[in-house]
């Protein structure tokens, strides 16, 4: 089984979902490697073109060990208002870490986690 990299989207409302995909475009893609990224469909979509990135991807619920493919694990969706934490925000961020933590939990031995920044003022309205 190849060495997975389990990344999450942060706080969807700032910097993190960027920050995710520019490190795969930029420092992850096509290594020997299995790149997973935990986002919201919406929130991946979006910024996904809005950095023109190229990476192949797909989503999936069952991982691939597919090195030359991202795959997407999508959290549900969740409105964004860019530059404000929200309670929303807080509860993808941390559904993303939860998601992350029991992809990691499959394989512990051979995979980590790279976290996106996250708002804690968005964790505390979350609840």
């Amino acid at each position: 089984m190849l060495r997975r990299i389990v990344l999450t989207s942060g706080d969807v409302n700032g910097i993190g979902p960027e920050i995710g995909i520019k490190t795969i475009s930029e420092k992850l893609n096509g290594g020997n490697f299995k790149v997973i990224f935990v986002i919201p469909r919406n929130v991946f979509e979006k910024y996904y073109n809005e950095i023109k990135a190229s990476f192949p991807y797909k989503y999936e619920k069952d991982i691939s060990d597919d090195s030359n493919i991202v795959s997407i694990v999508d959290i549900p969706d969740v409105p964004m208002n860019i530059g404000l934490p929200t309670s929303e925000s807080g509860k993808a961020s941390y559904q993303s870490i939860l998601t992350a933590l029991s992809i990691l939990k499959e394989n512990p031995e051979n995979s980590l986690l790279i976290t996106a920044p996250i708002s804690k003022t968005a964790f505390e309205l979350a609840g």
